[in-house]
């Protein structure tokens, strides 16, 4: 229950600020202009108690309604008018007959759409993972870097086998050799901190704790940015930790690794161990969380481009 006493501004302003705060990368600051561009006077620090005390609370009614979707679904087609102009809708229906993505568009192009709901990883197996990503990279024109983040690095190790795939980057991420499993792989060390903090729900996905989420996934990054990445993080399939991974990319094709020195998510140990084995043509160690890609995004975007250009 949302308790909207000794509020300044109304409850559905606020909400529409929180609401573009956590889908788009905006700021505070940001918001407040925006707001003022339509007649409302909102001032940047309001929307940043509110989102601070309203995120939770939305976030544990959301997740009662929230279905986990797995690959299967189909993509049907309307033409609809959207205040007077008729537009195509796309629609991404499960077996069920629910709608797990939509997209609007003026001109007919089914092939655009069914690429525009292919984009992200299903997150229900590892071979599901690979397949989808393996299909998006080939998909592309010219050479391809990889680029994978923890789990991600799973998936890039498979779905670097596709010809047009030159390199792979890894940041702080899984690199598995042909048989290991990531659960394997946990069990190689004590359990990180961050292992603690994981919750099955009843359909076999994992969540983080989103109230230990700061602390373990991301603690270089400040409350509200912490927040905002444990509401809208994505489960994954438990299963995902014991797929066998098959034979590594990483042994055929250059690659770049970043370790993270303070990651409580995979210990620093094993990500030093995967470097120790893979011999990357250049890795970097930075003072950072698991979320190393958020906390140093400077770094990361250099040690990417600079791999790029080993291409070009």
């Amino acid at each position: 229950m949302l308790d909207i006493k000794r509020m300044r501004f109304p409850i559905d302003v606020i909400l529409v600020c929180i609401r573009w705060y956590a889908a788009y990368p905006l700021s505070y600051r940001h918001l407040e202009e925006i707001m003022e561009e339509r007649g409302v006077c909102v001032d940047h620090s309001s929307i940043n108690r509110r989102a601070i005390r309203f995120l939770p609370l939305l976030e544990a009614v959301f997740r009662k309604h929230k279905r986990p979707v797995g690959k299967s679904w189909r993509m049907d087609e309307t033409y609809i008018k959207v205040k007077g102009v008729w537009k195509y809708l796309y629609r991404a229906v499960d077996k069920e007959g629910q709608t797990v993505d939509f997209l609007l568009t003026a001109k007919r192009d089914t092939a655009a759409a069914r690429r525009f709901f292919e984009k992200a990883n299903p997150l229900t197996s590892l071979p599901d993972d690979i397949e989808r990503t393996s299909k998006l990279a080939a998909a592309l024109d010219g050479p391809t870097l990889l680029v994978g983040h923890s789990y991600g690095g799973v998936v890039i190790t498979g779905a670097g086998h596709v010809p047009n795939v030159v390199g792979l980057v890894y940041v702080a991420a899984f690199a598995p050799d042909e048989g290991e499993t990531p659960g394997g792989i946990f069990a190689l060390r004590e359990p990180p901190p961050g292992a603690a903090i994981i919750r099955p729900d009843e359909s076999g996905f994992l969540w983080l704790d989103p109230d230990q989420f700061h602390a373990n996934f991301c603690q270089d990054l400040d409350a509200t940015e912490a927040l905002v990445m444990a509401l809208t993080q994505k489960p994954i399939a438990a299963r995902c930790f014991d797929d066998k991974s098959g034979p590594p990319a990483w042994k055929v094709k250059p690659s770049w690794y970043q370790v993270s020195a303070n990651d409580r998510m995979i210990p620093p140990e094993t990500e030093r161990w995967f470097v120790e084995r893979m011999k990357p043509k250049k890795t970097i160690t930075l003072q950072a969380g698991h979320a190393s890609l958020a906390s140093h995004a400077t770094d990361i975007v250099a040690l990417i481009e600079e791999a790029a250009a080993s291409f070009t």
